[in-house]
Order: C-alpha cells, then structure tokens, then sequence
C-alpha cells in the first residue's frame, strides 16, 4: 500500500491508493494530524522523521509505513 503525501502552502494532502483526491490533514501536535472521516476518533496520522515512517490509526488499530525515497 502506498500513500503520497503533499504539500501546498502550509497544508499537507494525503492521498491513499486509489483514492481520486487527496484530503487535507488538519495538524493536531507536532508531526501528528488527523483526517476527519465522519467518526468521533477520526483517522490519525503520526510522522517520525527520524524513522522515515508515518503511522495510521484508525477503529483501534494501527499500521505503520516507511517512506520511499
């Protein structure tokens, strides 16, 4: 599975496989944002740059992804 992440200005997109559009995250700390997807948790994406992996999670559970270079 591989998510591309963007940037425009100071928003960051996200854009899951086979999705059309990409989907603004709103930043809620540090390295952590949220998409809000109609639920109370929502989906929430961690960064650890210092790992080059981002971590989604969502329904109590949560996968972690490295980046591609």
């Amino acid at each position: 599975v591989k998510f591309t992440i963007t940037r425009e200005g100071a928003t960051l997109y996200a854009q899951p496989p086979g999705a059309q559009n990409a989907v603004p995250l709103e930043a809620t700390a540090q390295d952590k944002f949220k998409i809000d997807n109609g639920t109370a948790t929502g989906i929430v994406i961690e960064f650890d740059t210092t790992k080059n992996q981002m971590t989604i999670k969502r329904d109590g559970g949560e996968r972690v992804f490295k980046k591609e270079n």
